[in-house]
């Protein structure tokens, strides 16, 4: 479950292919891949492989309700939501409409007003939906493939002293946490997938 491959990895990193330069061997750098995609979801908070290709299946997941208009849903790839949702017996299966990672209660067609209204036709709390369709994305974002490639970059130049720059009081070496562009890029993923959670 990794975001990136070798050759996207070595495409852009100077000095793990580079002649003259004992290439990283490529059961390193898929380590590595691996790390930072994990190391990704969880400074996104999110679960392993969260930003994988959905391989083109459907899948039913269950949601529920929080007895406004709105059911949010995870992220899923665009046109694939299935318009048929179940509810548990003695609900009655609800007009609704579909938009911006929610399910919105309607009435006649019309979307009630507000985001957390809660008059009209809410979805009961804590009653299940089940929603089928293609979870995750079409193909890994690009931004978080970017990040990823970058990241593994930072960890295999820290793994030579001779790489690292960054050197305390006491002459250790100091090493990042996270990248600043990775870090940008995982704050905006964060707060997207917040909208999904």
């Amino acid at each position: 479950m990794s975001y990136v491959t070798i050759a996207e990895v070595r495409a852009v990193a100077q000095g793990m292919t580079t002649s003259g330069v004992p290439a990283a061997p490529d059961s390193f750098v898929t380590d590595l891949i691996d790390r930072a995609s994990r190391m990704f979801d969880h400074y996104c908070g999110v679960t392993e492989g969260y930003f994988e290709a959905n391989g083109g299946s459907s899948s039913a997941r269950v949601f529920y309700g929080d007895g406004t208009n709105y059911l949010r849903l995870d992220a899923y790839v665009a046109g694939s939501l299935n318009p048929t949702i179940t509810m548990p017996t003695g609900y009655t299966v609800p007009e609704f409409s579909e938009g911006n990672g929610y399910l919105i209660r309607a009435s006649n067609g019309v979307r009630p007003p507000g985001f957390l209204c809660t008059l009209g036709w809410p979805w009961p709390a804590g009653v299940p939906v089940t929603v089928t369709a293609k979870w995750g994305f079409s193909a890994t974002p690009s931004d978080v493939k970017q990040a990823i490639v970058e990241w593994v970059i930072n960890l295999w130049r820290e793994t030579d002293p001779a790489t690292t720059k960054l050197v305390g009081l006491d002459g250790a070496t100091l090493r990042e946490s996270i990248p600043p562009r990775v870090e940008e890029i995982a704050n905006q993923r964060a707060m997207n997938v917040a909208q999904f959670i």
